[in-house]
């Protein structure tokens, strides 16, 4: 499947914007109480050779945790793109990665976690 180099920056802004957005939303209503905590991380990396390449890559999380019980939530955008010596863009690497956490016994004197 060829990927036109437009749209596969499309795809890519689309994604960050996304994940920043949501990151944003989560944060903001958050940053009132203590418990909370968050992250935000915005990534590229550019290549030059025998071929150009790039990377993008954005990560969010947001964890809270008290006495009662600690939950975290965080999700990872990395989307690459390369250009062959014909001039062909392709993509080099479309990756999304979620991941929910809890423990609800983050005080007991064994936990599994």
């Amino acid at each position: 499947m060829r990927v036109s180099p437009e749209r596969g920056r499309q795809q890519a802004a689309h994604s960050a914007v996304g994940a920043l957005t949501l990151f944003v939303a989560l944060v903001g209503s958050a940053r009132a109480q203590d418990p909370w905590s968050g992250e935000v991380a915005l990534g590229a990396s550019l290549f030059f050779g025998n071929t150009n390449a790039y990377n993008l890559t954005t990560s969010a999380a947001v964890a809270r945790a008290d006495s009662v019980a600690e939950v975290s939530a965080s999700g990872r955008v990395t989307y690459g793109q390369a250009t062959n010596s014909a001039g062909r863009a392709f993509v080099l690497r479309r990756s999304w990665q979620m991941r929910l956490g809890a423990d609800l016994r983050p005080v007991a004197r064994v936990s599994p976690f």
